[in-house]
């Protein structure tokens, strides 16, 4: 803005100033806004949060997984509004909540978890953590043979899978299978067990004689291990051999 054009507007302001008093403030800021083309930022609508409601009111969750809530918040008129939400756990020894509204089991127990903006909190949701999933994995009706040839294929594999208090796992557990020496194979990679909760699998030996062994693991959330079975790991050894092996007589035949 030239410094003419400047003069010009603050004598023009000083002459309303003479003529209307109390006026002249209002038309200088208005004068010089004009002049310089500049604008007075919209300030943000005001929120008046009314209420918040959760999606549940109650939740059952297996110690060591995870569950998610969601909140809705509304104005006074009732209407959805988008802002945040901060989340609460009454008692994180039990249950923890981020900030996304995403649960963690920590223990069994009860608390509440309910969500809180500008001041309003949502009815508190009841959250109710249970231990019935896998608390123990061990090798069931197996036996490693005595003798067995190198790619031989053994007996099944089969885990049985119980809770804290030696039963049955109510629901169905993953348990995972992995050759860890002799370079064999099984299958399935992942079994699931039955309604006697256990889980089999079919092992083929390594090509070569030696010690060949497999893993079974009871997973949990995500396909993870469960931190809470104890032992939450079992294995299975074999030893094979050559089928025949000459100990002495070079060049001599038989029929076997």
């Amino acid at each position: 803005m030239s410094l003419v054009r400047t003069l010009r507007t603050r004598q023009s302001a000083r002459r309303i100033a003479t003529m209307f008093g109390s006026f002249a403030v209002t038309a200088l800021v208005s004068a010089s806004v004009t002049s310089c083309g500049s604008t007075t930022p919209t300030p943000p609508p005001v929120v008046d949060v009314g209420s918040i409601q959760l999606n549940a009111n109650a939740l059952q969750v297996e110690r060591g997984y995870h569950q998610n809530l969601t909140a809705t918040v509304r104005n006074k008129l009732g209407t959805i509004v988008s802002i945040p939400v901060v989340w609460r756990s009454l008692n994180e020894s039990i249950a923890t909540v981020d900030a996304n509204g995403r649960i963690f089991a920590v223990d069994t127990g009860g608390t509440g978890v309910f969500a809180t903006s500008l001041g309003v909190n949502s009815p508190v949701a009841s959250i109710r953590v249970v231990f019935q999933g896998p608390s123990k994995i061990d090798q069931s009706q197996f036996t490693a043979p005595s003798a067995i040839s190198a790619g031989g294929t053994p007996d099944s594999l089969r885990v049985l899978v119980t809770d804290r208090l030696g039963n049955p796992v109510t629901t169905p557990a993953r348990v995972a299978f992995a050759v860890t020496a002799g370079g064999g194979s099984v299958s399935p990679a992942i079994a699931v067990t039955k309604a006697n909760s256990i889980a089999s699998a079919e092992w083929k030996l390594g090509p070569a004689f030696g010690l060949n062994t497999v893993t079974a693991t009871v997973l949990c959330e995500d396909d993870k291990p469960c931190s809470f079975a104890t032992p939450n790991v079992t294995s299975f050894s074999i030893t094979s051999f050559p089928a025949i092996s000459a100990v002495a007589g070079d060049a001599q035949t038989g029929v076997i």
